[in-house]
């Protein structure tokens, strides 16, 4: 079960990922895309990173919102200031003004922050769950053997179905 679990997610988290930015360094940024790409949009987020949007991708979002081009990571204050600096000086695009993202918002902080920690907790949640059921299963004096072989088999085969059937339809 818990494979299948770890299955789902990994193959959630890939489909989820399939239009993220590209992560580069500033002097790859400086030598290789700057020459070739317009940069229409530059954005500061949290000063940890900077967001690089460029014209020659129109991104998946047509109109709306869409996903940065490339990622540059800043280790300091010092180096963002440098590198914005170079940046508009080199860019075709002379009216460009990096615009500032902070967020500061507690609850989105606590949530990313909390959100593994409580889906561990489900998930055991979830495993404790299925063993109770079992473990009733078999201490259970009421049903005949058939009964009994039929729902330990069905609980193990399908562990999250099977487990709320039984509660559902438990007789004894």
């Amino acid at each position: 079960m818990m494979k299948r679990i770890l299955l789902l997610i990994f193959i959630i988290s890939l489909s989820a990922c399939s239009d993220t930015p590209q992560r580069i360094t500033f002097e790859t940024f400086e030598n290789e895309i700057v020459p070739n790409e317009e940069v229409k949009k530059v954005l500061i987020l949290n000063d940890k990173e900077v967001l690089i949007f460029t014209s020659v991708h129109p991104g998946p979002y047509k109109n709306k919102r869409r996903i940065a081009d490339y990622v540059i990571p800043v280790q300091n204050l010092k180096e963002l200031d440098s590198n914005l600096e170079k940046l508009t000086q080199q860019t075709k695009n002379k009216n460009l003004q990096p615009e500032y993202w902070r967020t500061n918002n507690l609850a989105a902080n606590f949530f990313v922050t909390f959100l593994p920690f409580s889906l561990v907790l489900f998930i055991l949640g979830i495993i404790v769950l299925w063993v109770l059921t079992i473990i009733r299963i078999v201490k259970s004096d009421k049903p005949e053997a058939n009964e009994k072989v039929f729902w330990i088999i069905f609980v193990i085969v399908f562990p999250i179905v099977g487990t709320i059937i039984f509660y559902l339809m438990k007789k004894w």
